[in-house]
């Protein structure tokens, strides 16, 4: 059993891994090939092996199947501006709701909830350190091969307050894997200090002011050798920001207006909403609709408002901007209490001054990381009853003998050699 769920996770967890690398390719994979591949994916576990949600997972479930129905429900009474762009943010949004869908099935075992959060946090180290090393020695290219058109590029994020965005939400996960112990972990805590300087070196204003924001919080919510924690981490941080430098974001704060641009583009975006409080003008269709309602020119192609909420709800109107409030709600309790969520919380509000959601290299371990922190501790499942030949209620999927599975099952507590702190406590 334990053997079949670990290769479903790692699947998942894999599709995720290749949907980020590609980032900057969205247009070309996103959510054509690997939105068909997620939904694949969703339609084999949810059906071949079905899973009970707990309950309050359900008004999540409900609140994202909403989402691409607004769309739907736009393109029934025609009120899109434009059909095709429409068509794929709705198909966007469901596979967002399939991932969550999934995250959450097989968030049911802890032990595999514990696996699937430490893979993601190597794989947060492992990307935040290529990144950057890539943005002092790639000299514009993604991963030192694929140009980007920019001098400096981190990763494979088109922009460093993207990036930016990707640290918030994985640095708590990192400090936590420091500090889940009874020791400090210099493993987990010097990445993780670096991960706070590369945000800084990024240049990105409010990603950067929120990450500073960010580890104290963290410290605070987590209530265990603050003192200690705070020296180490500003210490590390701050050697890491003397390294790295902070040229590109020093130029930034001493700009007199720094919302230029962004203030105008915020306020073409409330005017589209104006026009159309209901129905907006069509999931997907801000970069179309914008140049009617733009208040300047600066020669380049604006893409997002630079503020999601803004450009959620100039798109779907008012009723939309509800049901995405509406799934926040039902994530802000877990995000609250566990400290390795908080980073929830932080990228919703750098939405507030960009656009991070709207890239699926964040995104889809926001839907990921939030299906993780609404599960407690008594809506998981007992470990499964091995049946007649040993075998599991999913050992037919040819994944391993249930028999196998049922003792690591037993046994997986002491084997993980220290519990379950990261999802209880």
């Amino acid at each position: 059993m334990r053997g079949c769920e670990t290769r479903w996770a790692g699947a998942l967890f894999a599709l995720a891994v290749m949907v980020t690398a590609t980032t900057w390719l969205e247009k070309l994979w996103w959510p054509g090939l690997f939105g068909a591949a997620i939904l694949l994916y969703a339609a084999g576990l949810l059906t071949w092996a079905p899973r009970q949600f707990a309950g309050r997972h359900k008004p999540a479930v409900v609140f994202l199947a909403a989402l691409p129905g607004w769309g739907l429900l736009q393109l029934a009474l025609g009120t899109s501006s434009i059909v095709g762009l429409t068509l794929r943010a709705c198909l966007g949004w469901t596979v967002l709701g399939a991932a969550f869908c999934c995250a959450a099935a097989l968030f049911q075992d802890k032990h595999e909830m514990r696996r699937f959060l430490r893979w993601t946090s190597i794989f947060a180290v492992v990307l935040c350190t290529a990144a950057t090393l890539q943005f002092f020695t790639s000299e514009g290219r993604y991963f030192w091969i694929w140009p980007s058109g920019q001098p400096q590029v981190f990763g494979p994020f088109q922009s460093r307050n993207n990036y930016a965005s990707f640290v918030l939400l994985m640095l708590p996960l990192v400090l936590w894997n420091a500090v889940e112990r009874d020791r400090i972990n210099w493993l987990w805590l010097m990445p993780g200090a670096l991960m706070m300087a590369s945000a800084i070196a990024s240049g990105s204003r409010a990603g950067s002011l929120l990450v500073v924001l960010e580890v104290p919080v963290f410290l605070w919510t987590e209530r265990r050798r603050t003192a200690v924690l705070v020296l180490l981490t500003v210490g590390l941080a701050t050697a890491a920001t003397l390294v790295m430098g902070w040229d590109a974001l020093g130029p930034k704060l001493r700009d007199a207006d720094p919302m230029r641009y962004r203030r105008e583009m915020l306020l073409s975006a409330l005017e589209m909403l104006k026009d159309k409080p209901l129905f907006g003008h069509g999931l997907g269709t801000f970069p179309g609709v914008y140049p009617a309602y733009a208040l300047f020119d600066s020669g380049y192609f604006v893409n997002h408002a630079h503020n999601d909420w803004a450009e959620w709800a100039s798109e779907g109107g008012v009723p939309f901007l509800v049901l995405i409030l509406g799934f926040g709600a039902c994530t802000l309790p877990g995000s609250v209490r566990l400290p390795w969520a908080i980073g929830l919380p932080a990228v919703c509000i750098h939405a507030l001054a960009d656009y991070p959601l709207q890239r699926p290299g964040v995104s889809l371990w926001v839907v990921f990381l939030a299906a993780a922190a609404m599960w407690k501790k008594g809506d998981y499942r007992d470990p499964p009853v091995v049946g007649e030949g040993g075998r599991s209620e999913l050992s037919g999927l040819g994944f391993g003998k249930g028999l196998r599975g049922n003792v690591r099952a037993s046994g997986i507590a002491n084997a993980d050699g220290g519990g379950s702190q990261i999802l209880e406590r």
